[in-house]
């Protein structure tokens, strides 16, 4: 460092010296004659263009509002609710879901969500378009690359009739103990 120093020192250079006499004054703001085009070449100022996006949350709300989305999909005793994200934020199940044993309505609840999350997603879609200029909403739309909005799978009740399937053999269930904790109940996901 000291060599660099009296080197400079040597060419009557000071390492204190102003930047520009060094390098010299460099193209006006907007002048750019090296990349046309260049964002470099916006004549707005730093604090203009801050000031500009400060502003748009205000203007358009689409954060929150996306923030907010929230998209149900149900069958018969069960419905689910997922934000956005396709995260699970509530949770209803009869009778008539739990009738379906452990697997089935893992499986429905699954389907249900996936269901849930796709309508959710096409709705923050919806608001990327009405609250962002066309280029940004066509390069999320392909980034998602979301099909068109699918139709909710048919429930039992609204299938084609068939043949009728025999009736289920009865079964009574065992006994449930009951416990302090007051077995597992789901609440809503406040943000």
């Amino acid at each position: 460092m000291a060599e660099a120093e009296q080197e400079n020192a040597a060419d009557g250079r000071h390492p204190d010296a102003d930047p520009a006499e060094r390098f010299g004054r460099g193209d006006p703001a907007g002048e750019s004659h090296e990349h046309p085009g260049d964002p470099a070449g916006d004549e707005r100022g730093i604090d203009e263009l801050i000031e500009i996006a400060e502003e748009i949350p205000d203007q358009l709300g689409l954060s929150e509002g996306l923030a907010a989305l929230r998209a149900t999909a149900g069958r018969e005793g069960l419905s689910v609710t997922v934000n956005m994200h396709g995260m699970l934020v509530h949770l209803d199940i009869g009778e008539a879901a739990l009738e379906l044993g452990p697997d089935a309505l893992a499986a429905e609840i699954s389907r249900l969500s996936t269901e849930a999350g796709t309508q959710a997603l096409h709705q923050g879609l919806r608001a990327v378009r009405a609250g962002c200029v066309p280029a940004v909403a066509t390069a999320v739309e392909d980034a998602l690359a979301l099909d068109d909005v699918p139709e909710p799978a048919p429930t039992p009740d609204q299938e084609a009739p068939h043949e009728p399937e025999p009736a289920p053999v009865a079964r009574r269930r065992a006994p449930v103990e009951e416990q302090d904790d007051g077995g597992f109940v789901l609440k809503p996901v406040k943000d």
